[in-house]
């Protein structure tokens, strides 16, 4: 993302709104120098405007890190942030890494409740490309042997369109939905 201008503050703080210091992932937060830079208030959401600006800051809703070299990074949205195994995931990179299969058109990944722990499962679902025939297990081999085991998918998914919004945007909570009314889910 670069660095901030004269205009705002910026940190990377965890859930206390305490600083994060370089390489820790937490949500990024805004301190404008001059009143009104962002925005005064959310539109009739009281609410929302209150935990958006908690402690003086406005709370993005974005995951990222402050990088040793004084940069700052953007990770994901903090709701598609995984946590699994200890570790956090950016679903953008796991959907890159899987987009980068021969076969695979569209990847939309997000996180479900882990079966065990407080912490999360990896689900994605794909759109193959026409023609393909890959299968959940033959992608999950493939995932195996491309990435970190901590990043490995729980849960795959094939599916003929990912939904989306007007705007194109992936509606990864269908999908959620979607996967979590499946009785029993399997692991696959």
């Amino acid at each position: 993302m670069g660095k901030p201008n004269a205009h705002f503050e910026l940190a990377i703080l965890n859930e206390y709104d305490e600083e994060q210091p370089p390489g820790v992932i937490g949500q990024i937060g805004f301190r404008p120098q001059l009143p009104s830079l962002i925005l005064t208030e959310y539109f009739n959401k009281p609410e929302s405007t209150t935990k958006a600006f908690k402690n003086l800051w406005f709370h993005s809703g974005d995951a990222g890190y402050l990088g040793l070299d004084g940069y700052y990074y953007f990770v994901d949205r903090l709701g598609s942030v995984i946590r699994c195994r200890g570790e956090k995931i950016s679903s953008y990179q796991l959907e890159d890494i899987i987009n980068g299969h021969d076969d695979i058109n569209l990847t939309a990944a997000f996180p479900i409740p882990a079966k065990q722990g407080d912490e999360d499962d990896v689900a994605v679902y794909c759109e193959r490309k026409p023609g393909a025939t890959i299968t959940e297990d033959e992608l999950q081999t493939w995932c195996i042997q491309q990435m970190p085991k901590y990043m490995v998918p729980t849960y795959i998914r094939f599916i003929e369109e990912i939904p989306r919004t007007p705007t194109n945007k992936i509606e990864k909570y269908k999908l959620r939905e979607m996967l979590l009314s499946e009785a029993p889910m399997q692991n696959q």
